[in-house]
């Protein structure tokens, strides 16, 4: 599976907060998926990352961690708070479940809506209402 991670590092801006999970180690990895369960509620895994991203993990939120915003590492936040901190970038609400890196589009199938095909294979439903704006965005990427 391929993740795509929207990570700000403490001290870097927004031109670096975005890298493919290649660029990481499997403990940062590990540390990641482990702050979203944190957040979501769930029991910690450590089948990536292990003893590392356990000691990361104790680190930053405790020996019992619980979910808490840490600045330049995580903050919780609707799509729409994402979207507004991505607006000045190549990312862009394609649906109401998602945005996506326009750098990351191989292909867009016609349709009511259509749909994008990303590099990684998956297939992003684009809604009839953002269609447009999206074709509009995607002029400077077909040169």
């Amino acid at each position: 599976m391929t993740y795509r991670l929207a990570v700000a590092a403490p001290g870097n801006n927004n031109d670096e907060a975005v890298r493919q999970f290649t660029d990481w180690a499997e403990a940062q990895i590990g540390f990641l998926a482990n702050i979203v369960r944190l957040y979501r509620g769930e029991e910690s895994d450590f089948t990536l990352g292990g003893n590392e991203a356990n000691a990361k993990l104790a680190e930053i939120f405790g020996e019992k961690p619980r979910y808490a915003d840490v600045a330049g590492l995580c903050k919780a936040g609707t799509l729409k708070e994402i979207e507004e901190l991505l607006e000045d970038y190549s990312f862009l609400r394609v649906h109401h479940s998602s945005l996506i890196n326009l750098n990351e589009v191989t292909r867009y199938v016609k349709g009511e809506g259509g749909y994008l095909v990303m590099s990684d294979g998956a297939s992003i439903n684009v809604s009839r209402s953002r269609k447009e704006s999206l074709l509009k965005k995607l002029q400077p990427f077909r040169s």
